[in-house]
């Protein structure tokens, strides 16, 4: 979905999969800076992902660590700032049999679905 991005629609798009130096030294610092700078965040919403969301243990280094930044992060924005949140996090789902990969804290907004709703989603993401 991040080569698409940036292929087909011209944005630039950052994934949690990385290699850069910067963010290696101080990932949570990384996390939260390109975060809130970001127009929008999407979450391509999985198992894996909904399980990162609701596990609270250290499952190791490296893009874990990134991950679970992602969540800490992203609750508290919810927590302190649901409006702004709902506004600039984008749940999408790739098939309608994965609903229930979407991370609790998104179920009350609106999720996209990439089989279905392909178009919708490039038109919302060319606009900001």
């Amino acid at each position: 979905m991040v080569a698409m991005m940036r292929s087909e629609i011209g944005i630039n798009a950052i994934s949690h999969e990385f290699d850069e130096e910067e963010a290696r030294r101080n990932i949570p610092n990384w996390v939260n800076q390109h975060m809130q700078r970001a127009d929008f965040i999407v979450f391509v919403c999985s198992q894996q992902l909904n399980e990162d969301f609701n596990s609270r243990h250290d499952r190791g280094p490296g893009d874990c660590q990134v991950v679970r930044s992602i969540c800490h992060f992203t609750e508290g924005f919810y927590t302190d700032r649901r409006a702004e949140a709902t506004a600039k996090c984008i749940p999408v789902i790739l098939t309608q049999q994965e609903q229930d990969c979407v991370p609790h804290l998104m179920t009350a907004q609106r999720i996209y679905c990439w089989a279905t709703e392909k178009e919708q989603i490039i038109r919302l993401l060319s606009q900001r």
